[in-house]
């Protein structure tokens, strides 16, 4: 406060008395003594409610990251911690799982689950009975704990757990052992969308999919024509495949929060074999024409290899095409 006192002094000196009075005031308003005795005190009363707390918040942190779906198995006393890396977040919404498990066969049926981290919807897809259910999980941390947490599941041979990347699956080799199968998996949002192209060129193993993936990626699957969501993967999904938007989930209900709203998409094989479709030739083909969607389509293509195959749509936008126009081109 000295130095104030002096500028204050200054102040007195060297302006007339109504603006002196004025900047004086403005001083002793905004700038004020510390209050170390109040600080302290709230610290202390935080410090002892913790303490009070304690195993309240410690029950809380549990729930959160997903283990009340280790049921009894909690004290295998493993510790959680999501990892941005693998695009972890984990899922401990009780409703989410159950509407998602609701919304697809699950008894008697294949399953993989991509990432099933803490075994949160694990739980409730065993309680639809699966007649064998593949767990895909990347991180060894994870894997490990879910060979304790569902020990019973796989010495019964229910489960099955792969330690490995989802992108590296044997989709041939799972075709071979177990025949169709059903995903249902909330997807890491680094690879969600990367995963799903890639598995269109596997359908004919596929039954269903239900996945979780970041809302604006939902929404451009499921896009129509003419719509601002309209693009690529609208097409190349849709082009084998029905799609039903389920519901939104927010950031609320994940471990740590994500700074983006998720949604749940089920997509469900057309009887339509990617072997009728050029699928690198249609994949070609939108890269170029959504590089440039508010052109006219003979700009977009002028001087490409597609250019003679465009001609009756040569006037519209790519946006404006419908899944159908694209598989004639």
């Amino acid at each position: 406060m000295v130095n104030i006192q002096k500028y204050i002094d200054n102040i007195q000196k060297n302006f007339g008395s109504y603006i002196r009075k004025q900047i004086i005031m403005s001083i002793k308003h905004f700038i004020k003594p510390k209050t170390h005795g109040n600080k302290f005190q709230k610290l202390e009363k935080h410090r002892v409610w913790v303490k009070k707390n304690k195993d309240k918040l410690k029950n809380k942190k549990l729930n959160q990251i997903g283990f009340e779906s280790a049921g009894e198995n909690l004290q295998v006393g493993y510790k959680v911690k999501a990892k941005k890396s693998l695009g972890q977040n984990f899922l401990h919404d009780v409703s989410v799982v159950e509407r998602m498990c609701q919304s697809v066969e699950i008894e008697g049926k294949n399953v993989i689950e991509i990432g099933p981290g803490t075994g949160f919807l694990t739980k409730e897809i065993l309680k639809h009975n699966p007649k064998k259910l593949l767990l895909i999980e990347k991180d060894t941390n994870l894997a490990e704990n879910l060979n304790k947490i569902f020990a019973t599941e796989i010495a019964s041979g229910q489960v099955e757990i792969f330690n490995i990347d989802a992108m590296k699956i044997d989709f041939k080799q799972i075709k071979n052992d177990f025949g169709k199968i059903t995903i249902i998996a909330n997807l890491p949002y680094n690879v969600g969308t990367t995963l799903v192209i890639d598995w269109l060129k596997q359908l004919d193993i596929i039954e269903n999919i239900v996945v979780m993936l970041q809302k604006e990626v939902v929404d451009r699957i499921i896009a129509q024509p003419k719509t601002k969501d309209y693009g690529r993967i609208s097409v190349l999904v849709q082009c084998l495949c029905e799609t039903k938007k389920l519901f939104d989930v927010r950031p609320e209900c994940f471990h740590p929060k994500p700074k983006v709203m998720s949604s749940i998409v089920k997509i469900t094989p057309k009887n339509v074999k990617i072997e009728d479709i050029n699928f690198e030739r249609l994949d070609r083909i939108l890269r170029i024409a959504f590089n440039q969607r508010r052109k006219i389509m003979s700009n977009v293509f002028k001087n490409t290899e597609f250019e003679n195959s465009i001609e009756n749509f040569k006037n519209k936008r790519p946006e404006e095409l419908s899944v159908e126009e694209y598989l004639k081109i």
